[in-house]
């Protein structure tokens, strides 16, 4: 009985010592984002008018080089607020936006206390994700590679306001 427990704890250890990191828990798309560095290089972005059928993808310029997914915290009268944070950063610049992450789509409420860019999971894997975004009748779609992108310095104190 022994060898048998044994033998079952080993194989139940080397089965899950390859498996992805959250398949614990599929819902964490936030954690899977800002885990390890939380940054996520640009790869592509297309667009394609989705109300013709056979449609060819267009390469577009991406806005930003890549995203840093992070936990911001700061005070407030006296308590830690936590934030779940995006800083878009090309170059040495970078912009900043309010993150959420649920299980098929990552919003950027972007100063906003409700709605703002929505953005359609399609692809979830430790180190690729792809996104969606449809407007009109155009969809967009992101493909994002784990990076261990360089955060540029920002010179001075941030503070929360």
């Amino acid at each position: 009985m022994k060898t048998f427990l044994k033998i079952a704890f080993i194989s139940l250890i080397a089965f899950s010592c390859n498996k992805d990191e959250s398949s614990l828990n599929d819902y964490d798309l936030w954690g899977r984002l800002a885990s390890k560095s939380g940054t996520w290089a640009v790869e592509s972005l297309t667009t394609k008018d989705h109300t013709i059928a056979n449609s060819n993808s267009i390469d577009l310029a991406p806005k930003f080089e890549f995203i840093q997914f992070f936990l911001r915290t700061y005070l407030i009268g006296g308590l830690n607020v936590e934030e779940h944070t995006a800083n878009f950063y090309v170059g040495e610049s970078y912009s900043r936006s309010v993150c959420e992450a649920e299980e098929q789509r990552v919003v950027f409420h972007d100063n906003q206390l409700y709605g703002g860019e929505v953005w359609t999971l399609k692809e979830n894997k430790k180190n690729k994700q792809v996104w969606t975004f449809t407007t009109g009748n155009n969809t967009a779609t992101l493909t994002l590679k784990r990076c261990n992108c360089e955060i540029p310095k920002v010179p001075g104190n941030e503070s929360a306001g």
